[in-house]
């Protein structure tokens, strides 16, 4: 019956959530083609030519367009073999209607972008970007021209990211970056400097246009040439790293195996209950490395019933019988419950559900929740379980940094696979030398007993009724509860039949301490996740700000809707 009424209590408590598809469009622009004339007024007139190859429906053509500041862009336009199509402006993003299935569409793009250029000391400059690292789209080849406002006969370039590399200049002047395939994500500006003279309706400006792009092209030089000298200076001091890493990680394992074999040694053969060292949640939370879960609340509510501060009236009811407890956690959790939730003296889960659901109570809730977690952490943190190992923890610490410098210099030379590993190890082992708190002897001993406990449950030879009945109510009540609070559904299911069996039979309830035919942990757990995440929810919030872009702020991308 009592089982029946858990699975209903599951059920019913259970909420499937059915995954909502959003259908993206599928497409792919295997060409793109930009030509960007440059005017002598410094605005630029261009003409971009895109291809779209979508397998199935569609509705339009995305183009993202930011321009740099101090700029913008204006007339933008879009054809299709010389009809024009409809334009919807949002932000930074015109879309173009066109609707179709399987197709291959070749659409023109023109626009103007104002104050394109500036005319230095030395130079006017061309800088821009036609796309940068907010596109989600990927290229299959492009090419980018920069066309100055008459024939010229030289003009310095340069390319950025997948740009890099790829510049070349006709006998006209004409700038070509011919990039071929271009990721998503990628960053590409185009850098062209012509004479001034054929720029004389714009005003000079301070600064010198050629120094600066020298210091990038001698930049980038430098970086080439040396990225296979880089590439293998970090991949041998990755090596050391990893070594010094892996001879910590051994140290770690053998300190560790030589404590549990001392620790096993010292516990007895056959089934017991080990004795109370701790209160039972932070046992619980002990032996379970630290984690809190709704069981572990269930737990606790169950350990002040053993210890005969509370009295359980019915499934839903509970009594407050004693407030002068042993560990500031029970004191939190009897006040959240009896004095939050509760009239001071009774408590029931339909009144903590009632109590959560108004959004008046989530900051008390939320502060008498983290206090009972604090307590148990720092009862736990007193009774001197885990060693602090500092020289270890550095030791892993130092790696880390190493490898921060690993990434770096991954990074710099465009080694960005190389880099990611990098990245890996450095977060691994920053992370052990953050948490690593290995147990104590006496933690060792602790934490091998409770392990003991449960594998008599899973070896029927060594657990039956009789040695069950051996044992004193206060351990059986403790088995119990570390049950429910581990999440041990197997020690759960065995004891619920003892513990039943016995109820019916001969003994009362009320030698228990608590009412076996009433605890209900699915409905406990259930009432406590709800309270807990209802509270919570209220008190969270979500904020996101995106960065990147080209040259001066500017950029752009493609898509399709």
């Amino acid at each position: 019956m009592r089982m029946m009424r858990g699975l209903l209590t599951l059920l019913i408590a259970s909420v499937i959530f059915l995954p909502v598809q959003v259908y993206a469009v599928d497409f792919s622009i295997p060409e793109v083609t930009i030509d960007a004339y440059l005017q002598a007024d410094g605005n630029a007139e261009v003409v971009e030519k895109h291809t779209y190859d979508f397998p199935g429906k569609f509705n339009g053509m995305i183009r993202g367009l930011i321009p740099k500041r101090g700029s913008e862009i204006t007339a933008f336009k879009a054809f299709e073999e010389g009809t024009l199509l409809e334009v919807e402006k949002i932000d930074g993003e015109y879309r173009i209607h066109r609707k179709g299935n399987r197709e291959i569409v070749n659409v023109e793009m023109t626009y103007t972008i104002e104050n394109a250029v500036k005319k230095f000391e030395d130079g006017t400059e061309f800088y821009w970007p036609f796309f940068d690292d907010r596109n989600e789209t990927n290229y299959g080849n492009m090419t980018v021209r920069i066309h100055p406002p008459e024939r010229v006969e030289t003009a310095e370039f340069l390319g950025y990211g997948a740009a890099e590399r790829s510049g070349s200049v006709d006998k006209d002047g004409v700038v070509t970056f011919a990039m071929g395939k271009v990721p998503s994500g990628s960053n590409g500006d185009v850098r062209v400097v012509y004479d001034n003279a054929i720029f004389p309706q714009m005003t000079l400006v301070q600064g010198s246009a050629l120094k600066e792009m020298e210091k990038d092209r001698n930049m980038q030089a430098f970086l080439y040439d040396n990225r296979d000298t880089a590439s293998v200076w970090g991949w041998l001091l990755f090596g050391v790293l990893a070594l010094l890493v892996v001879w910590g990680m051994l140290k770690m394992r053998i300190v560790k195996q030589r404590r549990q074999r001392e620790a096993q040694a010292q516990i007895p053969e056959g089934f017991f209950v080990p004795g109370e060292k701790l209160s039972m949640p932070a046992t619980i939370l002990y032996v379970k490395g630290g984690l809190f879960s709704s069981e572990m609340m269930v737990a606790a509510l169950l350990d002040l019933i053993r210890k005969g501060h509370v009295e359980q009236l019915s499934e839903n009811d509970f009594r407050l019988v004693d407030e002068e407890v042993e560990f500031e956690h029970e004191r939190a959790l009897i006040d959240l419950l009896f004095h939050k939730a509760g009239d001071g003296t009774n408590f029931n889960m339909d009144g903590l559900v009632s109590y959560t659901e108004n959004e008046l109570n989530h900051p008390a809730y939320n502060e008498g929740f983290a206090a009972w977690q604090k307590g148990v952490r720092d009862e736990v943190k007193e009774a001197d379980l885990i060693e602090k190992k500092p020289k270890l923890r550095m030791h892993f610490i130092l790696a880390s940094i190493g490898f921060v410098v690993v990434a770096i210099l991954f990074g710099i030379f465009s080694h960005f696979i190389s880099m990611l590993f990098a990245i890996a190890a450095t977060v691994i082992t920053l992370v052990v030398g953050l948490v690593y708190r290995p147990r104590t002897k006496e933690g060792h001993v602790l934490y091998e007993e409770w392990q003991h406990f449960r594998n008599a449950f899973e070896s029927f030879g060594d657990f039956n009724a009789e040695k069950w009945r051996s044992l004193s109510t206060d351990e059986r009540l403790r088995a119990y509860t570390f049950g429910v609070g581990a999440q041990d559904i197997h020690i759960q299911s065995e004891l619920d039949k003892f513990e039943q069996a016995n109820a019916r039979s001969k003994e009362s309830a009320s030698s228990y301490g608590f009412n076996y035919m009433y605890v209900n942990p699915v409905l406990l757990t259930t009432v406590f996740a709800s309270a807990t995440t209802t509270a919570s929810a209220s008190s969270s919030s979500y904020s996101a700000s995106g960065g990147g872009g080209g040259t001066g702020g500017g950029g752009g991308g493609s898509g399709a809707f």
